[in-house]
């Protein structure tokens, strides 16, 4: 496999060039898919391959990916968690195979087995998660906290922020300043 200039050849992007030079085309995908799947089950391994934000693909791509997942990847042992907004992609199935909804419903289930809704950021309560993560990290009690307003829209700004109150914190108390 030719390497690409722009492409980092950091030991995983390596050791994927190697795994890919081992396929020949005198073998069928089918062939690869046993051949695979007897491997993690010999082995007794699991194969989790983790898709995310696929509601940023137009419908074309949306399902393109859903095509190469049930024609490629229908191997023993081999499992996929996928992250997207579920009205998005219904919307982008129905505009693009002309269907209803229940008929682009039906599609995704010959897909998915299982499908966890997940709560939307909005809908979040990140007040009562900061109150939570700062009694347990800051080790604070609860009459120590005043009435506060934070703009926290999303888990990775609230671990941002006890991450940096930590820091404060163990400054403040190395200084007997607390």
């Amino acid at each position: 496999m030719a390497s690409l200039p722009s492409v980092d050849q950091r030991p995983l992007y390596k050791i994927v060039s190697f795994f890919l030079n081992g396929f020949s085309a005198s073998y069928s995908i089918d062939y690869y898919r046993k051949v695979i799947g007897a491997s993690l089950r010999k082995q007794n391994k699991k194969l989790v391959i983790f898709l995310d934000d696929l509601d940023r693909l137009d419908g074309d791509e949306i399902l393109e990916v859903f095509k190469i997942i049930r024609n490629s990847f229908d191997i023993a042992n081999t499992f996929f968690i996928i992250g997207f907004d579920l009205d998005y992609v219904i919307s982008q199935i129905k505009e693009k195979i002309n269907s209803d909804l229940e008929k682009s419903i039906t599609y995704l289930d010959k897909i998915f087995q299982l499908k966890i809704n997940l709560p939307s950021i909005s809908d979040y309560n990140w007040i009562k998660e900061f109150d939570q993560l700062a009694l347990k990290h800051l080790k604070l009690n609860e009459d120590s906290f005043n009435l506060y307003s934070f703009p926290i829209d999303s888990q990775r700004e609230l671990i941002k922020l006890i991450n940096s109150f930590k820091v404060l914190f163990n400054k403040m108390i190395k200084m007997n300043l607390i």
